[in-house]
């Protein structure tokens, strides 16, 4: 019965929001910006609008696979997230993770709300997405249990914005 959910979560969280709803608009993330289907590169393209949307919807995604098919499992973080940055309806080219990851400790306990303002209050303020994400990273450990597939998601979610922490040094240095 878990593959089977585990399947399930990892189908719908291989649901590309990020190339579905900009067509809605008439965009095309894989073509502009950082050519990334997530959040960040959906508001340097389409505006905050187009974020939100697609912030809510990855955020469902973890909400909904953590909190109803792998409510207790210590895969319920890793797997919604796992379809969300290697999605199997893109070729596994999908975003970084965040937003799907906010919506898994929302549905792991309401703490995950306080996370998600966290995010969302510091990214506002200090205009770096990859920044809040990266707070987020380091906070969930004092959320979640540690476990092998928790900290595997953690390694997973810092190597996907490995290029983001290196760019913002070499600004942040020069």
């Amino acid at each position: 019965m878990f593959l089977a959910k585990a399947l399930l979560v990892y189908l719908i969280s291989s649901i590309p929001t990020g190339i579905i709803i900009p067509r809605l608009f008439g965009l095309d993330l894989t073509k502009s910006g950082s050519g990334n289907i997530g959040t960040s590169n959906s508001y340097r393209v389409g505006g905050a609008k187009l974020a939100v949307f697609i912030s809510v919807f990855d955020i469902l995604k973890g909400f909904l696979s953590s909190y109803f098919l792998l409510a207790g499992s210590d895969y319920a973080f890793l797997i919604p997230c796992l379809g969300q940055i290697f999605p199997i309806f893109n070729y596994f080219k999908g975003g970084k993770g965040v937003g799907t990851f906010i919506g898994s400790l929302i549905g792991y306990s309401n703490i995950g709300f306080i996370y998600a303002i966290i995010w969302g209050v510091f990214t506002y303020l200090f205009k770096m997405p990859f920044l809040s994400s990266f707070l987020i990273m380091f906070m969930a450990f004092f959320l979640i249990p540690i476990s092998w597939p928790s900290f595997l998601l953690i390694c997973v979610l810092i190597y996907k914005h490995r290029s983001n922490f290196l760019s913002f040094l070499r600004d942040f240095n020069a």
